[in-house]
C-alpha cells in the first residue's frame, strides 16, 4: 500500500511538471513596444520627472535636519539659521510642556503660536503639540533664522524636523 502511495505521488509530480513547462512553452509575451506615440493628454514617464523636479527640489538636493532643543523658559532662542540661497522647509513639530505660552518665528513668511495649536492631552507635565506640515507648506527663506520664544518660566523641550535646499 506504502509504495502504490509513493508512486502516485511521483507520477502526480512528474504530470504537473510536464503541464508547467508545457505552458509556458506555449505562452509568450507579446511586443512591449507602443503601437502609437502617446496621445494628446498622455505624458511619458520622462515628462513626468521633468514636471515634477520643476516643480520641488530634487531629493538629491535635499539636506534633512533633525534637532532635539531643550530651552529654558522665558527667552528666545535660534533654532537654526537659514543661509542666503538656501530655504528650509519644516516637516514635524513637536514641542512639549506646550500649555506654555510659546511662539516660532520664521522670517516674516512663518510664525506658529501655541495659542492655536494647544492641545491639551492630561497634566501639565504631559501635554504636549504634536504637528505635521504639508510638504512646502512652512518654509524659511534665507537669510533668517528659525526662533523659539517662550514668555513663561518653564523649560521647553522640541524636536524639529526638516530639510534644506539651495533656492
Amino acid at each position: 500500500m506504502k509504495q502504490k502511495k509513493v508512486n502516485t505521488n511521483l507520477v502526480l509530480a512528474i504530470m504537473l511538471l510536464a503541464g508547467l513547462l508545457g505552458y509556458a512553452l506555449l505562452v509568450q509575451a507579446g511586443n512591449l513596444e507602443p503601437s502609437a506615440p502617446p496621445g494628446p493628454t498622455m505624458k511619458t514617464p520622462n515628462e513626468i520627472h521633468e514636471a515634477i523636479a520643476s516643480v520641488s527640489p530634487s531629493i538629491s538636493q535635499r539636506e534633512g535636519y533633525c534637532k532635539y532643543i531643550s530651552m529654558p523658559g522665558n527667552t528666545t532662542t535660534t533654532i537654526l539659521t537659514v543661509p542666503a540661497g538656501r530655504r528650509f522647509v519644516l516637516r514635524k513639530l513637536w514641542v512639549y510642556y506646550a500649555e506654555l505660552a510659546w511662539t516660532i518665528q520664521g522670517g516674516p513668511n512663518l510664525y506658529i503660536d501655541a495659542s492655536i495649536f494647544y492641545i491639551n492631552s492630561g497634566s501639565a507635565s504631559e501635554r504636549s503639540l504634536m504637528w505635521d506640515f504639508p510638504d512646502g507648506c512652512a518654509v524659511v527663506e534665507g537669510p533668517n533664522d528659525l526662533t523659539f520664544n517662550s514668555s513663561l518660566g518653564a523649560d521647553i523641550k522640541t524636536h524639529i524636523v526638516g530639510y534644506f535646499y539651495d533656492i
